[in-house]
């Protein structure tokens, strides 16, 4: 400990060695890619994809007068088109936790399944952690627009191009 060279190294009771310019610049490096490569499989993760509602099973009289459509993992991108005397919200929440709610304002803009199928649904789909992609909802009918019927969405009703 006499040699002053030494001595000049110490810091708290332990040597302290020369900075080491190679190994800071390898953890940096390291820590770019670990987040370049999570924004990146986020990225890959993501896709587009289009599905319309079909083969609905109404019966004889019945009109479609609204439908509710809940995505997880998913946002909608469009719903379209849109028909006269129907209001459409979207709730694109930033948590991919998302929902439409279509209906109509007046008894003459119910349509038929016909019309309904024609519809289509774009949405982005993102799968992360825990949460994954699905699409669940409903399509509201009525025969005399005094009594509704729900009827739930299925994978038969659910058709992705």
């Amino acid at each position: 400990m006499s040699n002053p060279e030494q001595s000049a190294k110490m810091w708290s009771g332990r040597f302290r060695e020369p900075f080491d310019h190679t190994r800071h610049f390898a953890w940096r490096g390291l820590l770019f890619l670990l987040v370049f490569s999570s924004i990146a499989s986020q990225s890959r993760a993501q896709q587009t994809r289009t599905f319309t509602l079909q083969h609905l099973a109404l019966q004889q009289g019945e009109r479609i007068i609204g439908f509710h459509v809940d995505l997880k993992a998913g946002s909608f991108e469009s719903i379209a088109p849109l028909f006269p005397g129907w209001t459409l919200a979207v709730d694109n929440d930033p948590s991919w936790v998302t929902n439409a709610d279509a209906g109509i304002k007046v008894g003459a803009a119910a349509i038929d399944p016909a019309q309904l199928s024609k519809v289509r649904f774009h949405l982005k789909v993102l799968e992360y952690g825990d949460l994954k992609f699905s699409v669940t909802g409903t399509v509201t009918v009525t025969r005399d627009f005094q009594r509704e019927r729900q009827i739930k969405l299925s994978s038969t009703n659910i058709l992705f191009e």
